[in-house]
Protein backbone atom coordinates (compact mmCIF):
# COMPACT_ATOMS: atom_id res chain seq x y z
CA UNK A 1 0.00 0.00 0.00
CA UNK A 2 1.07 3.49 -1.21
CA UNK A 3 2.41 5.80 2.22
CA UNK A 4 0.77 9.25 1.70
CA UNK A 5 3.06 11.55 2.49
CA UNK A 6 3.57 15.42 3.00
CA UNK A 7 8.05 16.67 2.60
CA UNK A 8 7.64 20.57 4.79
CA UNK A 9 11.19 21.76 3.70
CA UNK A 10 12.00 25.75 5.78
CA UNK A 11 15.27 27.69 4.59
CA UNK A 12 15.16 26.07 1.06
CA UNK A 13 16.96 28.85 -0.70
CA UNK A 14 20.80 28.02 -0.11
CA UNK A 15 23.35 26.17 -2.04
CA UNK A 16 23.49 22.74 0.83
CA UNK A 17 19.58 22.82 0.71
CA UNK A 18 18.82 22.93 -2.77
CA UNK A 19 21.50 20.00 -3.91
CA UNK A 20 20.18 18.23 -0.83
CA UNK A 21 16.71 18.19 -1.94
CA UNK A 22 17.37 16.99 -5.43
CA UNK A 23 18.22 14.11 -3.60
CA UNK A 24 15.15 13.09 -1.95
CA UNK A 25 12.15 11.24 -3.13
CA UNK A 26 8.78 12.22 -4.27
CA UNK A 27 6.46 13.09 -1.99
CA UNK A 28 2.49 13.08 -2.27
CA UNK A 29 2.59 16.65 -0.69
CA UNK A 30 4.93 18.90 0.14
CA UNK A 31 5.56 22.63 1.27
CA UNK A 32 8.80 24.41 0.72
CA UNK A 33 9.77 27.63 2.52
CA UNK A 34 11.97 30.21 1.57
CA UNK A 35 13.03 33.96 1.48
CA UNK A 36 13.16 34.31 -1.96
CA UNK A 37 10.39 33.04 -4.72
CA UNK A 38 11.66 31.00 -7.31
CA UNK A 39 12.05 26.84 -7.70
CA UNK A 40 13.67 23.91 -6.22
CA UNK A 41 13.95 20.37 -7.46
CA UNK A 42 12.67 17.85 -4.83
CA UNK A 43 13.57 14.26 -6.11
CA UNK A 44 11.88 14.30 -9.56
CA UNK A 45 9.53 17.16 -9.35
CA UNK A 46 10.15 21.08 -9.83
CA UNK A 47 8.44 22.75 -6.75
CA UNK A 48 7.32 26.45 -6.40
CA UNK A 49 8.88 27.70 -3.19
CA UNK A 50 6.34 29.38 -1.13
CA UNK A 51 8.18 32.73 -0.01
CA UNK A 52 8.36 33.25 4.04
CA UNK A 53 10.24 35.38 6.18
CA UNK A 54 10.75 32.53 8.20
CA UNK A 55 12.74 34.60 10.43
CA UNK A 56 9.53 36.09 11.94
CA UNK A 57 7.39 33.84 14.16
CA UNK A 58 3.77 35.22 12.84
CA UNK A 59 4.91 34.92 9.21
CA UNK A 60 5.77 31.44 9.70
CA UNK A 61 3.02 30.41 11.57
CA UNK A 62 0.97 32.50 9.03
CA UNK A 63 2.11 30.35 6.01
CA UNK A 64 2.19 27.14 7.21
CA UNK A 65 -1.86 27.53 8.20
CA UNK A 66 -2.72 29.05 4.91
CA UNK A 67 -0.93 26.80 3.03
CA UNK A 68 -3.84 24.17 3.11
CA UNK A 69 -1.84 21.07 4.16
CA UNK A 70 -3.32 18.16 4.09
CA UNK A 71 -5.38 16.90 7.14
CA UNK A 72 -3.42 14.66 9.77
CA UNK A 73 -6.31 11.87 8.62
CA UNK A 74 -4.93 12.19 4.94
CA UNK A 75 -1.37 11.41 6.03
CA UNK A 76 0.69 8.18 6.67
CA UNK A 77 4.22 10.22 7.14
CA UNK A 78 5.34 13.49 7.45
CA UNK A 79 8.85 14.20 6.76
CA UNK A 80 10.40 17.94 7.83
CA UNK A 81 13.66 19.29 6.86
CA UNK A 82 15.23 22.50 8.24
CA UNK A 83 18.01 24.43 6.77
CA UNK A 84 17.31 27.31 9.21
CA UNK A 85 20.06 28.97 10.20
CA UNK A 86 22.35 32.33 9.40
CA UNK A 87 26.11 32.41 8.93
CA UNK A 88 28.13 32.73 11.72
CA UNK A 89 28.12 36.50 12.71
CA UNK A 90 31.63 36.76 14.31
CA UNK A 91 33.31 36.96 18.08
CA UNK A 92 30.81 37.53 20.52
CA UNK A 93 32.40 40.24 21.84
CA UNK A 94 31.45 42.59 18.46
CA UNK A 95 27.69 41.50 18.70
CA UNK A 96 25.31 44.04 19.79
CA UNK A 97 21.37 42.85 21.61
CA UNK A 98 19.55 43.02 17.86
CA UNK A 99 22.47 40.80 16.16
CA UNK A 100 22.56 38.10 19.10
CA UNK A 101 18.63 37.62 18.94
CA UNK A 102 18.70 37.33 15.08
CA UNK A 103 21.44 34.54 15.54
CA UNK A 104 19.67 32.87 18.48
CA UNK A 105 15.82 33.63 16.59
CA UNK A 106 17.13 31.58 13.52
CA UNK A 107 19.53 29.54 14.69
CA UNK A 108 17.08 27.62 17.85
CA UNK A 109 14.18 29.70 18.48
CA UNK A 110 12.05 29.25 14.96
CA UNK A 111 12.95 25.56 14.87
CA UNK A 112 11.57 25.26 18.19
CA UNK A 113 8.38 27.07 17.37
CA UNK A 114 8.04 24.93 13.27
CA UNK A 115 8.73 21.58 15.61
CA UNK A 116 5.55 23.26 18.25
CA UNK A 117 3.14 23.32 15.43
CA UNK A 118 4.10 20.40 13.24
CA UNK A 119 3.97 18.16 16.38
CA UNK A 120 0.28 19.45 17.37
CA UNK A 121 -1.15 19.44 14.05
CA UNK A 122 0.50 16.17 13.34
CA UNK A 123 1.28 14.66 16.38
CA UNK A 124 0.02 10.04 16.38
CA UNK A 125 1.24 9.80 12.71
CA UNK A 126 5.05 9.16 11.63
CA UNK A 127 7.28 12.22 12.06
CA UNK A 128 10.91 12.91 11.03
CA UNK A 129 12.54 16.33 11.75
CA UNK A 130 15.58 16.62 10.62
CA UNK A 131 17.51 19.94 11.36
CA UNK A 132 20.24 20.81 9.77
CA UNK A 133 23.05 21.72 11.99
CA UNK A 134 26.97 22.32 12.17
CA UNK A 135 30.23 20.55 13.86
CA UNK A 136 30.15 24.14 15.55
CA UNK A 137 27.24 22.31 17.58
CA UNK A 138 30.35 19.53 18.86
CA UNK A 139 32.81 21.93 19.98
CA UNK A 140 33.12 25.44 20.14
CA UNK A 141 35.64 27.13 18.60
CA UNK A 142 37.17 30.50 18.97
CA UNK A 143 35.14 33.60 17.61
CA UNK A 144 32.09 31.58 17.20
CA UNK A 145 30.56 31.27 20.50
CA UNK A 146 27.18 32.48 20.09
CA UNK A 147 26.68 30.12 16.50
CA UNK A 148 28.19 27.46 18.35
CA UNK A 149 25.76 27.89 21.12
CA UNK A 150 22.79 27.93 18.96
CA UNK A 151 23.74 24.63 16.92
CA UNK A 152 24.47 22.92 20.34
CA UNK A 153 21.04 23.87 21.19
CA UNK A 154 19.47 22.68 18.40
CA UNK A 155 21.26 19.50 18.69
CA UNK A 156 19.30 19.42 22.11
CA UNK A 157 15.88 20.69 20.85
CA UNK A 158 16.35 17.65 18.58
CA UNK A 159 17.30 14.86 21.13
CA UNK A 160 14.26 16.23 23.14
CA UNK A 161 11.57 16.18 20.72
CA UNK A 162 12.74 12.16 20.27
CA UNK A 163 12.27 11.49 23.73
CA UNK A 164 9.21 13.57 24.50
CA UNK A 165 7.28 12.63 21.50
CA UNK A 166 8.65 8.98 20.21
CA UNK A 167 6.07 7.68 21.97
CA UNK A 168 3.82 9.50 19.41
CA UNK A 169 5.74 8.45 16.28
CA UNK A 170 8.37 11.41 16.14
CA UNK A 171 11.70 11.01 15.41
CA UNK A 172 14.35 13.97 15.44
CA UNK A 173 17.84 13.91 14.40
Amino acid sequence: MHKRSLFIGVGCNSAIAQSTLGMLSNYDSSLLLSRQNGTCRLGSKVINLTTCNATKFNDLEKVIIDSNLPLKTDLDEVNIVSFLGTKDPGALINLRGEQIDEVITTNFSLNAYLSSILISRYRGISMSFVFISSSGALAGDSGVTLYSATKHALNGLSRGIALEYGKYGVNAN
